[in-house]
């Protein structure tokens, strides 16, 4: 059975619905904004919103490429965490771990994890730190009310990853069956080998007698045909799989 790639083109078409979604959510905002009056054109969160949208749309055209969707999310994470109360509002942090989760499905997490990681932690406790201007009383039950998200968080992805252990699953699947693909030639395969071990093109060329532009071209015929879009969309998804050829 071939393994459903998350940049597969049935989760690009998901990926583009979100979009449109999001699309629709951002300009009904904005022109319910207008219509209340609850801002103007030299109002920030107008600009927040056009700014989003922008991304939104590339995310449209693009939809594979899903870390400007999480652009969209960080952009509203860090606005509503600076703007209101977390202890009224704690749609900033969960717009904040969207972001982190879309970027580790994009494979951005996955060289130097516990760094990005921690930079990650540092970031927002940096930007939480704004929730002093609203008291400390206000920061104070904040901050216990973040504590409370992270732990329910933390309890959901523990028991979802137990339920897949006792279910004999892996969360992440990490053998990648090449014999079920007859469309890939040995080289193709030798290829996916080399650029597992995360070798250059250039290298790849060289030691093989041909230009790097052939091998980039062909590169995009074995990702299309493994359904991933790009060479970090395919180590997002395989990075560190068996081969079998």
């Amino acid at each position: 059975m071939r393994f459903v790639s998350l940049f597969s083109k049935y989760m690009q078409t998901i990926y583009r619905c979100i979009s449109v979604a999001a699309a629709f959510l951002i300009t009904a905002v904005t022109v319910y904004g207008f219509i209340s009056e609850k801002y103007t054109t030299g109002d920030y969160r107008f600009y927040v919103n056009i700014f989003a949208l922008v991304f939104v749309f590339i995310s449209i055209i693009f939809p594979v490429k899903i870390e400007f969707l999480a652009t969209v999310t960080f952009i509203y994470a860090v606005e509503i965490l600076i703007t209101y109360p977390f202890n009224q509002n704690a749609l900033s942090f969960m717009m904040y771990i969207l972001t982190c989760a879309i970027l580790f499905s994009r494979g951005y997490l996955r060289k130097k994890r516990f760094y990005k990681v921690l930079a990650a932690v540092i970031f927002f406790f940096t930007v939480f730190a704004f929730q002093l201007r609203f008291g400390l009383e206000s920061f104070i039950e904040s901050f216990f009310m973040l504590a409370e998200f992270s732990f329910v968080i933390f309890l959901i992805l523990l028991f979802y990853y137990l339920y897949l252990r006792n279910q004999g699953k892996s969360p992440i699947e990490k053998f990648l069956d090449l014999t079920l693909y007859p469309e890939l030639s040995d080289r193709d395969k030798e290829w996916i080998e080399l650029i597992l071990k995360e070798t250059k093109y250039s290298v790849i060329a060289a030691q093989y007698g041909v230009t790097e532009g052939t091998v980039k071209n062909r590169m995009r015929y074995i990702f299309k045909t493994l359904d991933v879009s790009d060479r970090i969309g395919f180590m997002a998804t395989y990075g560190g799989f068996i081969l079998k050829k």
